[in-house]
């Protein structure tokens, strides 16, 4: 069984971190419905064992122990849900720090039991990083190309905020 993902693919500076926020801010429902969403930077990113990088940063974030919330973590996963996936997670610029290798390990036990059907995975990256990544994934990924603003983006953009 293939997983599918959401990788946002862009240069430094395109706005892939925003365009992402901007999406997800629109489609988070007030009334609690629907996964919960992880947001990941980078620099946040220190274990390699999922389980542990999903527990240190809900610690990070709520409070109580990582190895609390990682062995609530665990009982979440192996619950069954079948209502689509349990965690939204967005592991953020995952070209700033550590190998492709590093995150390889990390996004292939996303496709494995009992992660597979409770996490959806969005990653944002740069273009020459993600196919050191994502060409050895068990995850089909849909890969979103971010690009700059243009002269009227960037028009539309500021005259939104009184700028110029």
């Amino acid at each position: 069984v293939h997983r599918t993902g959401i990788a946002l693919v862009g240069d430094e500076g395109d706005g892939k971190t925003w365009a992402l926020a901007t999406w997800l801010a629109s489609r988070i429902k007030p009334n609690g419905d629907g996964p919960i969403a992880l947001w990941v930077p980078s620099k946040d990113a220190t274990a390699d064992e999922l389980p542990d990088l999903i527990a240190q940063n809900l610690s990070r974030r709520l409070g109580q122990s990582s190895e609390r919330w990682r062995d609530r973590v665990i009982k979440w996963a192996q619950s069954g849900h079948s209502n689509g996936p349990l965690l939204l997670l967005v592991l953020d610029g995952i070209n700033e720090r550590h190998h492709p290798q590093w995150w390889r390990r990390v996004i292939e036990q996303l496709a494995a039991a009992p992660w597979g059907s409770a996490i959806a995975p969005i990653v944002t990256t740069r273009p020459s990083y993600w196919p050191k990544v994502a060409g050895y994934s068990h995850i089909n990924w849909l890969q979103v190309q971010v690009s700059g603003y243009d002269e009227s983006e960037l028009d539309t953009a500021l005259s939104q905020r009184g700028l110029t």
